[in-house]
């Protein structure tokens, strides 16, 4: 509660005076080093797993696998699948805080 005559933030307010706070400074999510994809091999069966990258002003971050333009898989780890031989995975990496939302997408990788 803010009382009239009190001092916020170093500074007196006179009743009816309109009272600004300050705002959260924060900047979007940046992707600083892209995401990439690990994993011994990428034959069927074996599990690649994603690396975000790094970032700054980072919020909650979701992956996406994608072949082919085509969502596959979320989380962390994508098991590669008999009919995905001969395809390029990628991964995108996405982050959202209060002042907006951006992705990076991994270089892709030949399954086979």
């Amino acid at each position: 509660m803010i009382r009239f005559g009190k001092s916020v933030f170093g500074r007196v307010v006179k009743p009816g005076e309109p009272i600004s706070l300050p705002a959260k400074v924060y900047s979007k999510p940046r992707n600083t080093v892209p995401p990439s994809i690990g994993g011994a091999t990428a034959t069927p069966g074996s599990v690649m797993t994603g690396d975000p990258g790094q970032w700054v002003d980072v919020g909650p971050l979701v992956f996406t696998w994608k072949l082919a333009g085509v969502q596959v898989g979320t989380g962390v780890s994508y098991t590669v699948q008999a009919a995905d031989v001969g395809k390029t995975l990628y991964l995108t990496v996405g982050s959202i805080n209060d002042s907006g939302g951006a992705s990076a997408t991994s270089a892709g990788r030949l399954l086979g």
